[in-house]
């Protein structure tokens, strides 16, 4: 646990001396979103909620991360179908699947962590921190 915590560290500390300049290597940005005590470490592929590690399937990845990318901003239904799922979905009640997926990834750690995908009805979904 204390390697993770050091890990959270080294990765903030990196992200607040980094220059925007820094980010970008080839053309590919080194991209890191913290939302609250939420950290996606999109170069590997990691979530961390707190010193937790967060394990997610690549769809329930690709929804975090859109919802993140957007913290606080309601994401359209259809706009999370295409960024998921590129727009093929063949109901559009499996989005409603993966967000009872990562709702539950993230419950257990709500308490210390209050970060939370809200419903914002027949619209989209909004990450909250």
């Amino acid at each position: 646990m204390l390697e993770r915590v050091e890990y959270i560290e080294e990765r903030l500390q990196t992200l607040s001396s980094a220059s925007p300049n820094d980010a970008i290597n080839g053309g590919r940005t080194n991209q890191r979103i913290i939302v609250g005590s939420l950290l996606i470490d999109h170069d590997a592929r990691r979530v961390f909620l707190g010193d937790t590690e967060i394990y997610l399937s690549p769809t329930e990845y690709r929804l975090l991360h859109e919802l993140a990318r957007n913290a606080g901003k309601v994401v359209l239904y259809r706009d999370l179908m295409r960024r998921t799922r590129g727009g093929y979905a063949p109901d559009s009640r499996y989005l409603k699947v993966y967000v009872g997926r990562v709702r539950a990834k993230i419950a257990p750690h709500a308490e210390d962590s209050p970060c939370q995908v809200e419903t914002v009805r027949g619209v989209g979904y909004r990450l909250v921190a």
